[in-house]
C-alpha cells in the first residue's frame, strides 16, 4: 500500500487552520507544528509557550500519518477537567487568538445542552481553560450568543461540566430552551458556528481493551465531526469520524460493512482506514499506532467490530 490515510490529510488540515495556516495547502506536520508554536505564543496573555501542545500536535501527527437583552443561563453543576493542573506562582493564563479572545471552535446539540469545543489545556504553563474561561450566553428566539470569558467578567458562568487536555477542550453549557433551528454564533468572532446535533453522530458502543468512551478527544470541521481515542494499553489511536469528506490517496480494496460496500486502507503495524456511505455521509474508522514503529496491536475484525457496533450518539 502507498500512499497517506485519509485522517492524517483531513486533521493536518484543520490543525493547520487553528495553527493560522491555510487548510489544503502542501504544509507538512513539521510546518503545522512550526505555526502552532508561533500562534500560541501570539495567543498567551502571559505564561510560557504551550510545549504540551506541540508535543501534543506532534504525536498526533504520527498517528494519523447581537444586542445582550437575554438573560444568561447559569450550569446546574460545578466545572469538571480530566486533568489537574497544577500552577507555580504565575497566575491563570488564557490562550487567545491574534484578535486577543479566545474562540469557539466547533458545537453539538444535545437537547438542552450545547457542548462546544473551546481551546485545549496547557501543562506547560498552567493553563486550564475549565478554569480559566467561562461562557457568557446569550440566548434569542433566532440565535445562541456564546462568548468565552475570564471570571472577572461578569455574567460569565461556570461550565456545567468541562473536560480539557493538551489536544483539545470541550465544555458543556445548558440552555433554557433546545437549540433547535436557531444559530449559534461566537460573539467574539460574530460568526456562526459549526453545529451538528448529537443524534447525528456516531458512536462506538464497544471499544478494544485500552479504549474508554469517556476519554476521548473531538474535533469539528467543515461538516466533519471526529471523536478520537487514545489507548491506555499500548500507543495506540482510534478515530470514528461522522460527514467527513475525504477520498484517501491509497490503494483501497472494497470490504463489506454494515449491509454497504465500504473501502479499506491496509497499512503496516496494525493500522486500517476504514471508509463507507451511510445516511448521504461518508463514515470513517481508522485505527493505527502513534508510533510508526510499533504495533497497534489491533486487527482488521476488531476495526469492523468498532464499525457495526457504532449507534447515534443519542438513542
Amino acid at each position: 500500500m502507498t500512499g497517506n490515510f485519509t485522517t492524517d490529510t483531513e486533521l493536518r488540515d484543520l490543525l493547520a487552520t487553528e495553527a493560522g495556516g491555510t487548510p489544503g495547502g502542501h504544509h507538512g506536520w513539521d510546518d503545522v507544528v512550526r505555526r502552532g508554536r508561533h500562534r500560541q505564543r501570539v495567543r498567551r496573555v502571559q505564561g510560557a509557550a504551550m510545549v504540551a501542545v506541540v508535543a501534543g500536535l506532534a504525536v498526533t501527527a504520527v498517528a494519523l500519518s447581537g444586542g445582550d437583552q437575554a438573560v444568561d443561563t447559569v450550569p446546574a453543576t460545578p466545572p469538571t477537567t480530566s486533568a489537574p493542573i497544577e500552577t507555580d506562582e504565575s497566575t491563570t493564563t488564557v490562550a487567545v487568538p491574534d484578535d486577543g479572545l479566545p474562540h469557539i471552535l466547533g458545537a453539538r446539540a444535545q437537547g438542552a445542552f450545547l457542548t462546544v469545543l473551546i481551546p485545549w489545556a496547557d501543562p506547560a504553563s498552567g493553563f486550564d481553560p475549565c478554569m480559566a474561561l467561562h461562557p457568557r450566553v446569550v440566548e434569542s428566539p433566532d440565535q445562541v450568543g456564546i462568548e468565552l470569558v475570564t471570571e472577572e467578567v461578569e455574567r460569565g458562568f461556570p461550565f456545567a461540566e468541562c473536560t480539557a487536555g493538551p489536544f483539545s477542550g470541550r465544555g458543556v453549557i445548558e440552555l433554557t430552551d433546545p437549540v433547535g433551528d436557531r444559530t449559534v454564533v461566537d460573539l467574539t468572532t460574530g460568526n456562526a458556528v459549526f453545529l451538528v446535533d448529537s443524534a447525528s453522530l456516531l458512536f462506538p458502543t464497544s471499544l478494544p481493551a485500552g479504549f474508554s468512551p469517556e476519554a476521548r478527544d473531538e474535533f469539528g470541521s467543515q461538516g466533519a465531526w471526529m471523536f478520537a481515542f487514545a489507548s491506555t494499553a499500548r500507543d495506540s489511536y482510534l478515530n470514528v469520524t461522522t460527514g467527513y469528506g475525504g477520498t484517501g490517496e491509497c490503494d483501497r480494496e472494497t470490504i463489506r460493512v454494515r449491509g454497504t460496500d465500504g473501502r479499506l486502507c491496509r497499512g503496516e503495524d496494525g493500522r486500517f482506514d476504514l471508509h463507507w456511505e451511510e445516511g448521504g455521509r461518508t463514515i470513517a474508522v481508522e485505527v493505527g499506532a502513534s508510533d510508526p514503529e510499533q504495533d497497534s496491536g489491533l486487527t482488521l475484525d476488531d476495526v469492523l467490530a468498532i464499525a457495526e457496533g457504532l449507534a447515534p450518539l443519542e438513542g
